[in-house]
């Protein structure tokens, strides 16, 4: 779907939401809103990044890329900012690999984040089947009953299928591949070493559980940063509720029908929480408190980003003037006679 599409999505979803919602009501929520669960939210979503970080690390440590945790936390950050600021989620996962010290292993790099989002995406669509299985009457009530498990199982099937075709591919495009010009097989030698990166890690059953393992904390912190913004709205959910709910909201803003969520992810957040009896404009306001909040926490990405530009900048300096310089000039002496 082209840029433009989704833009005009999301202005319909903002408009749907402006004849369905009282957005003066819902102002007055949000301006409202108890400032101190909105804090703890930001720093839960800290600490979701800090996680992602660390498995991401472990991917590709398993993959042979030598890489610190401060480093992985940094890259992970600059990518969630250019993914929550370019008009896709996957700009921000290009950067990351751009940015990445790979030293010829480019392929790993890429293979270990297609393998961190994969497994990511299991373990949500696993929450969102369980709570789908534990409370299908809030999903009916939201009108969802039939399309949601439909969709968990579909996104079920396709990831499942990226993990398992690589290794199935890379048999195949050597076959594929052998009677075409030289021209035209570059790129697809580049498709064979990311598919066997992939493979890789899938036959890696020990990185692969592990990877998963770390997922379930990750998606605790996005139940819990949902629960305290509408606690800051004075939605009185409890925790389990929102624990049951809370992942349909980033699976059905995964749906291409918007530009980075806009207008759909709030939608969604006013359409599940309303099913239990958060009225619209509440849950509106805590719809835009969980925008600002991840907003925040990627915005520290683009510090990140201008840091490491100017480390970049000074570094190059540094080196053009050295050059510049050229060699430190060699003092001589004659040698003195050892006594």
């Amino acid at each position: 779907m082209g840029r433009f599409a989704k833009v005009g999505l999301a202005l319909g979803w903002v408009a749907a939401l402006w004849f369905l919602v009282d957005w003066r009501e819902a102002g007055a929520t949000l301006s409202g809103a108890d400032p101190a669960p909105v804090v703890a939210a930001f720093a839960v979503s800290v600490v979701g990044v800090l996680i992602s970080a660390e498995k991401w690390r472990d991917l590709l440590l398993r993959a042979r890329v030598q890489i610190t945790f401060r480093a992985a936390a940094r890259l992970y950050w600059i990518g969630m900012f250019f993914s929550n600021f370019l008009p896709t989620s996957v700009g921000g996962d290009a950067v990351r690999l751009a940015l990445t010290p790979s030293r010829g292993r480019l392929a790993r790099v890429a293979g270990s984040i297609l393998v961190e989002r994969l497994t990511g995406l299991i373990v949500m669509l696993g929450l969102c089947a369980v709570g789908l299985i534990l409370r299908p009457v809030q999903v009916d009530q939201a009108g969802l009953g039939q399309a949601l498990p439909l969709a968990v199982l579909a996104m079920g099937a396709g990831a499942a299928v990226l993990l398992v075709a690589p290794g199935m591919l890379t048999r195949l495009l050597p076959v594929l591949t052998r009677p075409l010009p030289a021209l035209l097989r570059c790129p697809l030698d580049g498709v064979q070493k990311v598919a066997m990166a992939i493979a890789d890690h899938a036959r890696d059953s020990t990185g692969l559980s592990r990877a998963l393992v770390v997922s379930l904390p990750f998606y605790g912190t996005i139940i819990l940063a949902q629960y305290l913004v509408l606690e800051a709205v004075g939605a009185d959910v409890p925790l389990l509720e929102v624990a049951l709910l809370a992942p349909l909201v980033p699976l059905l803003t995964l749906l291409p029908l918007s530009l980075n969520g806009l207008g759909l992810a709030e939608a969604v957040f006013v359409l599940l929480y309303g099913s239990v009896g958060v009225p619209p404009e509440t849950a509106l306001a805590a719809a835009a408190l969980r925008r600002l909040v991840d907003l925040a926490n990627s915005g520290l990405g683009g510090l990140l980003w201008l840091a490491f530009r100017g480390a970049e900048a000074r570094r190059e300096g540094a080196n053009a003037q050295q050059a510049q310089a050229g060699p430190p000039a060699l003092s001589w002496s004659p040698a003195r006679p050892v006594a």
